[in-house]
């Protein structure tokens, strides 16, 4: 007979060790930091992609967003980090570029709702 592990362990309920679960606000909000991706820029009235994609990699290196054209002549630029989105930001604003930023509601309400309280996931 094979031996296998109880999948249901999970669910059981023991008592918390609270020495051992440790609640740094400020480790908790530098996680959420990390692990929260910058939000899509948008940019309208886009007529040469090629134009556009070389005046974003004078901007921010090339392999760190990614675009996608959308009806109407809309783009959708995906940045990897924080950093790079302010940089992307800083430049289009520089250059008077006209674009928009959509950040989601939800995650920002639960941001507002739940500041300096630990979530164990």
């Amino acid at each position: 007979m094979a031996k296998s592990k109880n999948r249901f362990n999970v669910l059981r309920n023991e008592p918390v060790n609270k020495s051992a679960v440790n609640c740094d606000k400020q480790s908790d909000v530098d996680a959420m930091k990390t692990e929260l991706k910058p939000p899509p820029i948008f940019i309208q009235g886009v007529t040469s992609y090629a134009e556009m994609l070389e005046n974003l990699v004078k901007i921010v290196e090339r392999d760190t967003f990614i675009i996608k054209s959308l009806a109407n002549d809309i783009v959708k630029i995906n940045v990897d980090t924080a950093d790079n989105f302010r940089k992307l930001v800083k430049g289009l604003k520089y250059e008077k570029i006209a674009f928009s930023i959509h950040t989601n509601s939800s995650l920002n309400a639960l941001i507002k709702l739940l500041p300096g309280i630990c979530i164990i996931l």
